[in-house]
């Protein structure tokens, strides 16, 4: 190798163009023969005449899309937040589910399905028909869906290359079987092309398959209209499902982080309006997954979480776990609590969930007010005054004054499996007595004792610590 650069290159040339130039015929010619850093030609044919030969079995699709199926399927294996991954899948095959997260459906590489900067109409309608129609069935969760296309000049390169590997495969499987006799030489000639063969199929997967769709509608005039967005993927990535997927969080095409300033923009945009106050959690979660004007999230913790954020301030939308008539259940605003989506809680607009707050409260301190000052009955003590500690006087006897108790505390254990409903009861009908008085201060203290009989992971320890420091826990520790 040396000393055929060495002989054609020229001062100032790229060595590289001539390395490539003599792979080229390698490929190409019959008679060339590599080996131990050297090349000869030969009067006997090389294995490439066979290999040429065999190439023309394969001209159908049903040789060449179920091997691009299993090629292209390798290289999308991995770790991620898709639901599914799904290559060359009928759309009557494709789940229309409240899934736990987005669907990458993959393209056939054939010139209706192939992306083409000049031309990409081709490609829109026939994703539009797969995210439209789940067989013969409308889809209802078309915001599930997200589209990965072959580009559409480099479709006859991957076929090809496709093509020579069936080839080569062909030639190793017959030199197993011995159905094919060679010398040494050949073999190893054999065995080397077809593992060429592979990480050339391998690679061209992911320099055709770079074209990121994604659906979304925009508002017109008050009416949706249909529109495609297009991003290109790096091809230089090792681990391709991860680099699309990066790709995703980086386009926002994908919410994998959400705000809650963003949902609460999206409840006043779409829910909280002509009177409307409230959304139950689990509708939420589908029409995010369902309209495409919507964003588009990762998951349901997604959205569990930025509800959890957004209760603990008073500024974007309260947090119930049920409605009777026109009162709301469990209500929380400007406190943390347990977020579950389901049937029956529901996200309420803020002015509502203040308004029932405040009413609240109100009914709280006329409740202790009208306690706080009761007639006394013959015989027995003042129970006002036994009520407030200011002291006790009997019929007959003179009044004996004690002094104002200045100080209340109180402990009470919850029951650790449901700590809310406990804690909610205990705010209710007591810090709201104390806290409706002017003069009266009160401060509320939360503590969390857990055990493990088989001890904490690192991983775990890690995620409450951070959630601690995220909530302002003063004290916070393992032993």
């Amino acid at each position: 190798m040396d000393r055929i650069l060495l002989g054609a290159a020229q001062p100032g040339q790229v060595v590289a163009v001539y390395e490539d130039a003599l792979k080229r015929l390698l490929d190409r010619l019959q008679y060339l023969f590599p080996g131990n850093n050297r090349y000869w030609f030969d009067t006997r044919p090389n294995l490439r005449r066979e290999m040429e030969s065999r190439k023309t079995r394969f001209e159908g699709r049903d040789q060449i899309i179920p091997c691009l199926r299993e090629f292209v399927g390798t290289e999308l294996r991995g770790s991620s937040s898709f639901s599914g991954v799904h290559v060359f899948t009928p759309s009557a095959d494709i789940p229309d589910d409240l899934s736990s997260g987005p669907r990458l459906v993959v393209l056939e590489p054939e010139s209706s399905s192939a992306y083409s900067k000049g031309n990409a109409s081709a490609v829109y309608e026939f994703a539009l028909k797969m995210l439209e129609q789940r067989g013969d069935q409308p889809r209802q969760r078309r915001n599930r869906l997200l589209f990965l296309a072959c580009d559409y000049d480099s479709m006859g390169r991957l076929k090809d290359n496709a093509k020579t590997f069936l080839a080569w495969k062909s030639i190793a499987d017959d030199i197993e079987d011995d159905k094919l006799n060679l010398d040494m030489h050949n073999k190893k000639q054999a065995e080397q092309a077809f593992e060429q063969s592979k990480k050339v199929l391998s690679q061209s997967i992911k320099d055709a398959y770079k074209w990121l769709l994604n659906p979304f509608e925009g508002i017109l005039v008050g009416k949706p209209s249909m529109k495609w967005e297009v991003t290109a993927v790096s091809t230089g990535g090792s681990n391709f499902i991860a680099t699309i997927e990066n790709k995703l969080r980086e386009e926002e095409w994908v919410i994998y982080e959400w705000s809650p300033i963003h949902l609460s923009n999206e409840l006043k945009k779409w829910f909280f309006r002509e009177g409307q106050t409230d959304v139950v959690t689990r509708k939420l979660l589908n029409d995010f997954a369902s309209f495409l004007y919507l964003p588009r999230l990762a998951s349901e913790l997604v959205l569990k979480n930025a509800i959890a954020q957004g209760i603990i301030a008073d500024e974007f939308f309260g947090y119930a776990q049920g409605r009777s008539g026109d009162r709301y259940l469990g209500l929380t605003i400007g406190a943390p609590t347990q977020v579950i989506v389901d049937e029956s809680s529901m996200l309420v607009d803020r002015e509502a969930a203040i308004r029932q707050r405040d009413s609240e409260r109100h009914e709280a301190a006329l409740r202790v007010t009208q306690a706080g000052t009761p007639m006394p009955v013959p015989g027995s003590a003042v129970v006002g005054r036994l009520a407030t500690g200011l002291g006790s006087s009997l019929p007959g006897q003179p009044g004996v004054s004690s002094a104002k108790k200045t100080f209340f505390f109180a402990t009470k254990e919850l029951n650790a499996r449901t700590p809310k409903v406990d804690f909610t009861d205990m705010i209710e009908k007591v810090w709201l007595q104390l806290s409706s008085r002017s003069s009266t201060s009160v401060s509320v203290s939360v503590e969390i004792n857990a055990n493990d009989a088989d001890g904490f992971e690192a991983d775990f320890i890690q995620e409450i610590t951070k959630v601690c420091q995220a909530q302002g826990f003063k004290q916070s520790d393992f032993t």
